[in-house]
């Protein structure tokens, strides 16, 4: 099948994998439905939360998926979406705030994480910021990283870590071994 006819049934399955996790099945198929678009049209707006490692006890919470809501055509709706993996959009504070309110009821590890990143960001006067952006990270210690990749990739490598990063950004050539 050819790649652009292929890219419906793709569509459709990512939304089934997505919504998988809180699939209601009652007497009222249309009931049933609106559950998921709802869990669907939330997740759009606060972000679908990826639980990342980072050696602690509790885990880095990363949302993707995450976007302003309402019209695309709207100028000043401002949408800024990332064109890669892992993509992240920015999002006003009440919008996602609001539409995070049931990720721990979904993904228990998330723990305190939202509660937490809303609060910080919660200015002395009282008020909140109207955008949240999403996340980036840096690299502290980059040369345990350099024995994960080919020693021609190590001047890339080195570049690239230089700013700060999304892990859509991360080239899936730097992760062929040097062994």
């Amino acid at each position: 099948m050819p790649y652009i006819e292929r890219k419906p049934e793709e569509a459709k399955a990512l939304i089934e994998e997505l919504t998988d996790e809180m699939a209601t099945r009652t007497s009222i198929p249309l009931f049933d439905e609106y559950c998921r678009q709802n869990y669907l049209d939330n997740l759009l707006r606060g972000g679908y939360p990826l639980l990342l490692d980072n050696g602690t006890e509790q885990p880095f919470v990363y949302h993707v998926f995450s976007r302003k809501h309402g019209d695309l055509e709207r100028d000043y709706n401002f949408f800024k979406l990332q064109a890669g993996y892992y993509s992240q959009g920015n999002g006003n504070f009440r919008d996602a705030n609001q539409n995070r309110r049931n990720d721990v009821w979904f993904n228990p590890g998330i723990g305190d994480f939202n509660i937490r990143l809303f609060m910080s960001l919660i200015q002395p006067d009282g008020y909140n910021p109207l955008v949240v952006k999403g996340c980036s990270f840096q690299i502290r210690e980059l040369e345990p990283l350099l024995g994960q990749v080919k020693v021609a990739d190590h001047s890339s490598l080195r570049a690239f870590f230089q700013l700060s990063f999304t892990p859509g950004e991360l080239n899936i050539s730097f992760m062929t071994t040097s062994r």
